[in-house]
């Protein structure tokens, strides 16, 4: 049949059986094959992700069916960009294609190591010819393992494989190697279990509901960490073309750079998000896109405001998923955000982008419940009222955890004028996440004070810091932080530190003089993380300058 028959036959099943009776998404699916054949790529492409739309309607975002459409979506994407000689742009909808597959049928699948090679043959047309050659390699050794020598996939990886021999390609490295130090790195410092093969190390972090995949030929180094809260961490160095990117793994989360507004935006003149974040964790990126749905629906919010909450929100959905975390939540709820807004949005728009079109849909099916608290507008009064009430017997009821050098109505008096938290919310920001600590805190007159903090193990002293305030000067300086010889590297010195950080903001303390010396200083600063030298210099860089719009 030609492509005006196949059209009729697809119109009339639409008319008489619905969109998506199996008649029709086969009579769809035949028609998008026809355009193929023709190269008239546009219209595949449109007929196809109606197919998959419908597939994803009818069986859902978890089945072989979906995936399977996905894949061939993904090869006429590619075939257009290759005919427009742009196929760089084609490979995110590849990479996606690949991890559903594998998430779907599993990293053997026959469908799976054919979309692998799909992919491959993307990043060499691509200019990306180191990542083919890895991409190749561990496809063939999978093909053989899993096929057999015989199998005309195996057959057609190693032809690719082979016809790499003439290209400059350096492939000194040992991934088997690397993939071992990163399995191992997540099992020790992490306490969690990956699962490595094909290249690729796996690992779920329960905590958020993700799995990260981490392609082994794009790992340039990872190093054992811990983030300024004391959390241990992992920070990878993520190749990225000539650059580098961050990627810091933690137990229960996932901290990454979010996308550059130019890569999301379909806009002649650059746009500069100006207070964007250099890191961004999952967790925050979830709560940030149900900020931005909560907001947007909002009867008269700023527009401005919430187009320029909308893109950040969006670049940091974006730097997830190169991080190949499907951020399906996230997705949905600025989804809901942008209908809400869509009419109003003062920024320009996005290119079309099927990676994103695909998370939409599968996005689409199971309830969003609102779990970020509204803010309490009345917080900082009643906290307020709460000061002026203190009594004696409040800083009592703390003890041992509080204790305070000299307490009296005096110091009471004293406290109410200078501190604008209670001692239940100054114990709780000082001693967060260190059990055992003990503080002791004096207050003066002349607006001077001090905290000693004393954090035992047995009979032992594990930590010690001692904090000046200056309430006239508005600072509070930090005099001595020792910690014990076992203890560190554990990351209890950036714990102290942001727990003080912490406390002087919630002081109204503006600066934090530091006099420290001796290893392990460099925490004293946020600028000291991440650690490593690469990554801080990626991340602390300062923003990018010249004309452009901000947002």
């Amino acid at each position: 049949m030609g492509i005006d028959d196949l059209r009729h036959q697809y119109d009339d099943s639409v008319r008489t059986l619905g969109e998506d009776h199996p008649r029709t998404l086969a009579a769809c699916g035949e028609l998008a094959h026809a355009y193929y054949r023709e190269r008239s790529y546009v219209e595949a492409f449109g007929q196809q992700e109606r197919l998959l739309a419908g597939v994803v309607r009818v069986v859902g975002a978890d089945d072989h069916v979906t995936v399977s459409t996905l894949a061939n979506l993904a090869s006429i994407w590619f075939a257009g960009w290759l005919a427009d000689e742009r196929p760089e742009l084609a490979v995110p909808l590849y990479e996606l294609a690949v991890a559903e597959r594998r998430r779907v049928s599993g990293a053997d699948d026959p469908g799976t190591l054919s979309a692998r090679n799909d992919l491959a043959t993307a990043y060499l047309t691509s200019g990306q010819a180191e990542r083919a050659a890895a991409t190749f390699e561990h496809t063939l050794a999978d093909c053989l393992r899993v096929l057999g020598e015989g199998h005309a996939l195996t057959g057609t990886v190693r032809d690719n494989l082979g016809s790499l021999g003439s290209l400059p390609i350096r492939r000194e490295r040992d991934d088997t190697a690397m993939a071992r130090e990163i399995a191992t790195a997540f099992t020790e410092v992490l306490g969690l279990r990956p699962a490595v093969g094909g290249g690729w190390v796996s690992v779920g972090i329960p905590a958020i509901g993700e799995t990260l995949s981490l392609p082994v030929c794009d790992v340039k180094r990872v190093t054992r960490s811990h983030t300024p809260m004391g959390d241990a961490a992992l920070e990878f160095v993520m190749i990225d073309g000539a650059d580098v990117r961050p990627l810091i793994v933690l137990a229960d989360d996932v901290v990454f750079a979010p996308e550059d507004p130019v890569r999301v935006l379909q806009s002649p003149i650059p746009v500069v998000i100006s207070d964007a974040p250099q890191l961004i964790s999952h967790a925050e990126t979830v709560a940030a896109a149900e900020r931005f749905a909560t907001t947007a629906a909002e009867p008269g919010a700023n527009l401005d405001t919430v187009s320029a909450k909308g893109l950040l929100v969006r670049c940091e959905i974006a730097g997830a998923l190169r991080c190949g975390l499907r951020s399906l939540k996230a997705v949905a709820w600025w989804q809901r955000g942008w209908e809400a807004c869509a009419d109003d949005w003062s920024l320009p728009p996005f290119p079309k982008d099927p990676v994103w079109d695909h998370l939409v849909r599968c996005a689409s099916g199971p309830a969003l419940e609102t779990t970020v608290p509204a803010p309490h507008t009345h917080d900082r009064e009643a906290t307020r009222q709460l000061v002026a009430a203190l009594t004696v017997a409040e800083f009592e009821s703390l003890r041992p955890r509080l204790r305070v050098g000299r307490l009296d109505e005096e110091f009471v008096e004293i406290w109410k004028s200078l501190v604008p938290i209670t001692p239940a919310m100054f114990a709780d920001l000082l001693l967060d996440r260190l059990p055992g600590a003990q503080a002791e805190v004096v207050l003066y007159p002349d607006g001077a004070g001090s905290v000693d903090l004393v954090l035992r193990d047995g009979g032992e002293n594990r930590a010690v810091l001692q904090l000046r305030f200056d309430f006239r000067e508005k600072d509070i300086t930090m005099d001595e932080v020792r910690i014990a010889a076992d203890a560190r590297g554990s990351g209890l010195f950036q714990r102290l530190q942001f727990n003080t950080e912490r406390l002087a903001g919630a002081l109204g303390l503006d600066a934090i003089r530091i006099l420290a010396t001796g290893a392990g200083s460099l925490a004293f600063a946020k600028a000291g993380f991440p650690r490593d030298p690469e990554l801080y210099d990626k991340v602390n860089k300062p923003t990018r300058q010249g004309p452009a719009g901000r947002a």
